[in-house]
């Protein structure tokens, strides 16, 4: 194995493993309600290792994503859409800020603005988007797998999040529940053509 190919190894197994220990977390919150690692709430440690393990997996899916450029076969038109594809996700991300307070559990209120009155998950819509897209673009095996991984783990939190969410929002979640869907759909198709 050549120094690339072992250092790619190396990401991708340090990648994997914080991916797998958040998605132990999350789990383990669906399980026993009274673990709760996300939203992260005022833990500053549970906040912490929360943060170090997203920031540690996203830096082994660029690493696996640049060192193994081209390492499989995705034909050219794949390659380019799923670089249009992290674009406008990036794009998603960069628009669907819901702040400190919101994102720590304090409850800065029920936000239905903005990308989250096409979404009631823009961030994560964002996040499946830039790491497939990603993966795609660069054709990396390894930087795939992490890909998969990452979308485990944007899926899985938002089942985490959505009782709290019921839980402190109680019948205006209900409602905004009912009227924007959980990722994308028609109901977004139908918003986006709507706008003026």
């Amino acid at each position: 194995m050549t120094v690339v190919g072992t250092l790619v190894a190396a990401v991708g197994v340090v990648g994997m493993t914080a991916a797998a220990a958040v998605l132990t977390g999350l789990a383990a919150t669906l399980v026993i309600p009274d673990i709760r690692i996300w939203p992260p709430g005022d833990d500053d440690r549970l906040r912490n290792a929360y943060l170090a393990c997203s920031r540690t997996f996203f830096v082994c899916l660029l690493v696996a994503g640049a060192l193994g450029f081209g390492g499989a076969e995705v034909p050219a038109a794949a390659r380019v859409a799923g670089g249009v594809l992290a674009v406008v996700a990036f794009w998603t991300l960069a628009r669907a800020d819901l702040g400190e307070a919101n994102t720590r559990r304090r409850a800065d209120g029920l936000v239905t603005e903005g990308t989250y009155g096409y979404s009631r998950n823009p961030q994560v819509v964002g996040f499946v988007g830039l790491f497939v897209g990603y993966a795609l673009a660069t054709a990396a095996p390894v930087a795939g797998v992490l890909a998969a991984l990452g979308v485990a783990w944007m899926v899985a939190s938002v089942f985490v999040e959505e009782p709290w969410l019921r839980e402190q929002y109680g019948a205006a979640y209900e409602t905004y529940r009912r009227s924007v869907p959980r990722f994308v759909g028609v109901r977004t198709l139908r918003r986006v053509l709507a706008r003026d």
